[in-house]
């Protein structure tokens, strides 16, 4: 068998390498120290563990849990779970999980993934699992003890990991935050995994930006791998560049197929299946508007013109107009919103951008006239802020984005067809198209940034929309916007959607029950509050944390 310590110290260099592809939490200091600290005594950190759990749930407070782990407790609890028998909901047997894999977007990857991951030999001593978008357990790999000791806690294919089903989890905590993360002994909510130590982290796709599933390592804590937070990273950014490199396979393919069928190219554009122009020149579109252009056969761009459009396989061929023809201008389209990496498409190239350079941009977007090196400054960094600093991330800025950005003030080129998921979103609902705001709205805008004026473009968006929804008629919207992450638990939307409801709709049971469990947790004036209720956001920057109430 392969040595796990050979490949852990191989890969350690691969992790920073692809620093760009895991994103902001590729380099996360708390994570990495907490994921080093806990196996140097992993019975002590696991009794300090169990002491704060039980402080805590008794309604006391206690430093040693972590506001991310907090969190993810209080969410749980809302949600139904009992920290002293919660077992995972089951949803598929073991022939239909069988056919899931095959489908699975996942299952090329599965082989190498184990090759580098699992240790099935009789010292192994963890299992990989691999799971789906919903946390649902597809493959479980690995060492033989281990795999039996999981099924005892119903850790087995076909069972939900997620966290509204069984509680704090690093696939459940995956699947909601949208990272890496690692949960130890009793930061499990569930007291019969307080034995058990997990390391996850979430595949995305690299065109439409979808959760495509998670990849996680378990096992008892005390024979545990210290590396294991680091090879689920690595294990994830070689899915994505795997995925990235099939995806320019594909695309190749995609315009040669159109080159040979089409002798004029230069009154068509071929568009990916996440918005990219392969062909021809169009501003930055959605997964979504190429999704629904393939069922309707019109493309609606940002500006709510519609343009004729042919599906070809998973991309979408497109008529242009002859005033689109004779247009070279170069084209730059953001996408900031919701739980996935910030990433810039500059003439169908896309490029991974820090957090940092993502919040510029936005800034950018959002004042055409531009800004001063001294007001970018004050802006990102506050009152601390030096124009070098800003200069040197302009610097980098420029070079990533061929130019696309003029200094003195700073503005992007007047020449350059901007687009931005979240700018499309604000001009969808001014011009009343709310259905298309909602199918653009994947989540907050930079949901991570702690910058002030990102902030508050931030909730200007989603409270304009949710002031939208809630002002609209009818229920297919309310539906909408209740299936969000932002708006599942907006107790006055789901009351509105019940008093809209006819008596038999079936989903009036399941939305009462919701609203009872959101009463119950956080009081009958949660209905005041806007999105999830003010008892389960924890500000980080919070020095002394509220208790989470026992259940």
């Amino acid at each position: 068998m392969t040595d796990r310590s050979a490949i852990s110290g191989t890969h350690r260099g691969s992790v920073d390498a692809l620093g760009h592809i895991l994103g902001p939490d590729a380099h996360d200091g708390e994570l990495r120290h907490r994921a080093r600290s806990a196996f140097m005594d992993p019975d002590d950190r696991a009794r300090k563990l169990r002491v704060a759990y039980d402080k805590v749930l008794s309604g006391s407070v206690d430093p040693s849990v972590s506001g991310r782990i907090q969190s993810s407790w209080e969410r749980s609890l809302a949600a139904g779970v009992d920290p002293d028998g919660q077992r995972p909901p089951r949803l598929h047997e073991i022939l239909e999980i069988r056919r899931l894999r095959n489908e699975h977007p996942l299952s090329p990857y599965v082989p190498a993934l184990a090759g580098l991951l699992a240790d099935d030999s009789v010292a192994g001593n963890h299992i990989m699992v691999i799971a789906s978008a919903a946390g649902e357990v597809l493959w479980r790999v690995g060492s033989r003890d281990v795999i039996r000791l999981a099924e005892s806690l119903e850790f087995v294919e076909g069972a939900r990991w997620s966290e509204d089903a069984v509680g704090t989890n690093a696939i459940g905590n995956a699947v909601v935050e949208g990272r890496a993360n690692q949960v130890f002994s009793a930061e499990h909510l569930v007291r019969s995994h307080h034995n058990w130590v997990c390391s996850a982290a979430p595949v995305y796709d690299s065109e439409t930006r979808t959760l495509l599933g998670v990849l996680d390592i378990s096992g008892p804590y005390r024979s545990a791998n210290a590396d294991a937070l680091a090879l689920v990273r690595c294990g994830a950014a070689l899915v994505h560049e795997k995925l990235r490199n099939a995806r320019q396979e594909a695309d190749e393919r995609a315009r040669e197929l159109v080159r040979q069928q089409h002798q004029a190219l230069d009154g068509i554009a071929l568009l990916s299946p996440g918005g990219r122009s392969l062909l021809g020149s169009l501003p930055g579109l959605t997964s979504g508007a190429v999704g629904q252009a393939r069922r309707t056969g019109r493309l609606t761009l940002p500006d709510g013109s519609e343009l004729s459009a042919e599906p070809r396989g998973e991309y979408l061929l497109v008529e242009l107009p002859k005033v689109a023809k004779a247009r070279h201008r170069h084209t730059l389209d953001l996408r900031f919103l919701g739980a996935g990496e910030p990433t810039a498409v500059v003439d169908g190239r896309e490029v991974a951008l820090s957090q940092r350079r993502a919040e510029i941009l936005t800034l950018l977007a959002t004042n055409p006239k531009g800004l001063t090196a001294d007001e970018l400054a004050g802006e990102i960094y506050g009152d601390d802020g030096v124009r070098t600093t800003v200069r040197a991330e302009m610097h980098r800025i420029r070079s990533v984005l061929d130019g696309c950005v003029r200094s003195n003030p700073y503005t992007l080129d007047p020449d350059l067809v901007v687009t931005a998921d979240f700018l499309q979103v604000t001009r969808q609902i001014r011009t009343g198209n709310l259905t298309a705001a909602l199918e653009s709205y994947s989540g907050p805008l930079l949901p991570r940034s702690t910058v002030l004026s990102i902030e508050l473009l931030r909730d200007e968006l989603t409270e304009s929309l949710r002031h939208t929804v809630l002002s609209a008629p009818g229920v297919a919207h309310l539906r909408r916007w209740i299936e969000t992450d932002t708006g599942a638990m907006d107790p006055q939307a789901i009351r509105l959607l019940l008093s809209r409801l006819p008596a038999a709709d079936k989903d009036r049971a399941y939305l009462a029950a919701r609203l009872r469990r959101i009463d119950r947790e956080f009081g009958g004036g949660a209905g005041a509050g806007r999105g999830r209720p003010a008892a389960v956001t924890m500000p980080a920057t919070r020095s002394a944390r509220a208790p989470v109430p026992r259940r």
